[in-house]
């Protein structure tokens, strides 16, 4: 019977070549080829490997439009990436941060558990934004008996007083359309001086605000977050 290639998520962290695992570094070494999505004019993905993978080695990009509600598209990256698994060459797909949270690589792992059940999947962790962040204000995320929730930036407008009075911090991922309705709940309860706004943390252009209102003025990109952490 034909073997059917390995297939590995593989988290490259933040942004930062250097926050990429060993175990990561090993395995894109060693596998043949390499996919990367690509949502933009540029790939994050791709800009780390650079750093981390030479020149010789096959990369290919997989295209994900942000603003495309296109459903098809996973189904074709998949397809994609099934046709090298299928000649028996081990793949790997290398996303930003971590593979399991938020990120690309969940879709395309759905559909391979339906569609694809004999292919053997690995995930390869990575350094998520929310921890890198972290480190570069810095600030705890949570101690002993403390709670943290991680929210989509655009959660549901209603729940949001509620998340933020149960929990002791909170982290909003993708910012850069919602954050002036944030901030304005925000300053409502009280907790102007309790959150930070992370951009293109762990990069050259990182920026970490902690005054609101330069916050309100700072316009940020889509590689941005902003934890509020309760004063305890």
């Amino acid at each position: 019977m034909k073997r059917v290639g390995r297939f590995y998520g593989v988290g490259l962290g933040p942004g930062d070549p250097e926050l990429v695992s060993l175990k990561a570094a090993r395995i894109l070494s060693e596998v043949p080829v390499i996919f990367v999505p690509k949502g933009g004019r540029e790939s994050r993905a791709l800009s780390i490997l650079k750093g981390i993978v030479g020149e010789e080695k096959e990369i290919m990009e997989l295209s994900f439009p942000m603003l495309e509600e296109d459903e098809g598209k996973w189904e074709r990256a998949a397809s994609r990436i099934w046709e090298r698994l299928s000649r028996g060459e081990d793949c790997a797909f290398a996303v930003e941060g971590d593979p399991l949270l938020y990120g690309t690589f969940t879709p395309i792992l759905s559909i391979f558990r339906h569609r694809f059940p004999e292919v053997e999947i690995k995930v390869i962790p990575g350094i998520t934004s929310l921890s890198a962040a972290a480190a570069s204000i810095p600030l705890p995320l949570a101690r002993r008996e403390e709670r943290l929730a991680v929210l989509p930036a655009f959660y549901e407008k209603n729940g949001l007083e509620e998340v933020l009075q149960k929990f002791d911090t909170v982290a909003f991922f993708k910012v850069h359309r919602s954050l002036e309705r944030i901030l304005n709940i925000l300053e409502r309860m009280g907790l102007s001086g309790s959150c930070f706004l992370v951009e293109e943390v762990s990069t050259g252009r990182e920026r970490v605000i902690g005054d609101m209102e330069e916050m309100r003025r700072a316009k940020p990109g889509y590689f941005s977050l902003l934890l509020v952490r309760r004063a305890r």
